[in-house]
């Protein structure tokens, strides 16, 4: 019988719930196991960098922070050249909604150069407060993801293609209805398996995403899962057309690999990286904005 539901793979131990890619299992076969060197100044200068100090970094604080502190940072990040910050996630009506959206409107008005992402679940209410906040400010790009790891699929009841059919629906209206900038996304990229992955992009680009973020979101990936998983990314996405599409990279440091993580994306083929000032965030906090830039000063000085 051909079982296609994740759960019953999961019950049958046909999907591990640990998987993850740094083991070599399933199509990561054909991936090689070389991992390259740094990459040099000149890859490195063209790489994006996505300031998550006002989502990931805000994590743990005891009080959310009022819409004047925030744009304080906003500016000072402006001033060292950050063109892409990560300034919100849906979470309802209240405070951090109307912080949200006035910070949404000042940088619209008095930081025009950066493009704020805000993250959405792939539900009715999300989309519609993303499309919302676009209004605010045109600029905006939205993150619409699920989860996708097999432990998150069991744990909520999910079927495959439950997953697959929320996420192009929520993808194809955030397109469609509202023109948004779309990024399409798992959150748990690291952790699902390649065929599922497939799946999960198949069904992405064909409802029209604009960029693909790969999350380590519990921060699980070493070197040689992080080269093999954006390499395989690069491979689905021009196999359904969308090999113009860029890729994100989104790290944790929970095992200690984040910032060798952000390297070996980019040597991989990522064109965005996600960074928080002093690693701050979830956990163990984030991939390093401070290690990237000295690492990008030493690559220039070679």
């Amino acid at each position: 019988m051909n079982i296609t539901n994740p759960l019953e793979l999961i019950l049958s131990g046909q999907m591990p719930l640990d998987f993850n890619w740094n083991r070599d299992t399933h199509a990561n076969s054909a991936i090689p196991k070389q991992i390259p060197p740094e990459p040099s100044a000149g890859l490195l200068s063209k790489i994006t960098i996505d300031d998550e100090a006002l989502r990931d970094g805000l994590h743990g604080v005891s009080e959310y922070p009022r819409v004047e502190e925030m744009f304080k940072y906003v500016q000072l990040a402006s001033q060292l050249g950050i063109k892409l910050m990560t300034v919100g996630i849906y979470s309802g009506t209240g405070v951090v909604d109307k912080t949200i959206k006035k910070l949404l409107i000042k940088m619209a008005k008095k930081t025009p150069k950066i493009k704020p992402i805000i993250l959405s679940l792939a539900t009715a209410e999300s989309i519609n407060w993303a499309a919302a906040c676009n209004r605010l400010n045109p600029r905006l790009q939205v993150l619409i993801f699920m989860g996708s790891s097999p432990s998150r699929i069991m744990a909520e009841s999910w079927t495959k293609d439950y997953v697959l059919d929320k996420l192009a629906w929520a993808i194809k209206t955030a397109k469609k209805k509202y023109k948004l900038k779309v990024i399409g996304a798992t959150e748990h990229t690291t952790q699902t398996p390649p065929d599922f992955l497939r799946e999960i992009i198949k069904t992405q680009v064909v409802n029209g995403i604009d960029y693909f973020c790969i999350a380590d979101t519990i921060g699980s990936a070493r070197p040689v899962g992080v080269y093999r998983i954006v390499k395989f990314v690069k491979r689905c996405l021009k196999e359904f057309g969308g090999e113009n599409i860029a890729i994100d990279w989104h790290g944790h440091r929970d095992i200690g690999f984040s910032e060798v993580n952000v390297m070996t994306a980019i040597s991989a083929g990522v064109s965005r990286v996600h960074l928080v000032p002093w690693g701050y965030g979830e956990r163990a906090g984030n991939s390093s904005l401070e290690v990237f830039l000295i690492k990008l000063l030493r690559a220039y000085a070679r």
